[in-house]
């Protein structure tokens, strides 16, 4: 998993990349005009049932996905992008000092 450091610097990468690409292709309509967003959210909730000694498991989960396609330029070389992104969070637990098998989960960390 990505430190906090440099999933923030990749972050940024990704957004000036993005508004260079925007800014250099601004002048032609069918980039913009034919592009396609999409933001999915996704509700996830896992629960798991042992039989003996062991305690039983819950996880609740949201995650999102987003999607950014754009259309093409008007040029020789026709140029499009395509950028997406996924993130997940664990909203609850019902035993917050026990892995589930939905995330990874590092006690040293939280």
């Amino acid at each position: 998993m990505l430190k906090p450091d440099t999933l923030y610097k990749a972050q940024r990468v990704a957004l000036y990349t993005l508004f260079g690409c925007l800014n250099i292709n601004a002048a032609y309509a069918d980039f913009l005009e034919g592009s396609e967003k999409s933001i999915y959210l996704r509700n996830f909730y896992l629960e798991r049932d042992f039989e003996g000694t062991n305690k039983d498991l819950g996880s609740w989960s949201q995650a999102m996905t987003g999607r950014f396609e754009s259309g093409y330029t008007d040029t020789p070389i026709q140029v499009g992008l395509d950028l997406g992104f996924q993130y997940a969070l664990r909203l609850t637990d019902r035993y917050d000092e026990r892995l589930d098998t939905v995330f990874k989960y590092d006690q040293h960390q939280g």
